[in-house]
């Protein structure tokens, strides 16, 4: 895996960015990890990790539309509303290789 301090998606790859970014930044520098892949518990399980017993996620966020049900009465569409989705996420320094005996 490769090592950088900039907090990124392990699956995706991406760098998390904003408040996320922020949470997990301190965090990596609170508990002093040298990497900066983070995942959730289903990304980490299919890179063959798993979370190590005791390890607490970090929570993180983003917005996401979801329907109300209702038609907007001036164009017709589908009206959404905005809420937080939330997940947790550990980072590489919190997971163990899955050992198959």
């Amino acid at each position: 895996m490769e090592k950088t301090m900039e907090p990124k998606n392990v699956k995706t790859g991406e760098f998390y960015s904003g408040e996320n970014c922020g949470t997990l930044t301190g965090e990596q520098s609170n508990k002093k990890y040298k990497s900066g892949a983070w995942g959730t518990y289903l990304q980490w399980n299919g890179l063959g990790k798993r979370i190590a017993k005791g390890e607490k996620g970090t929570t993180i966020w983003r917005p996401v539309n979801i329907p109300t049900g209702k038609i907007d009465k001036t164009t017709g569409e589908q009206k959404f509303k905005s809420v937080p989705k939330y997940w947790s996420v550990f980072n590489e320094e919190q997971t163990e290789e899955i050992v198959v005996s």
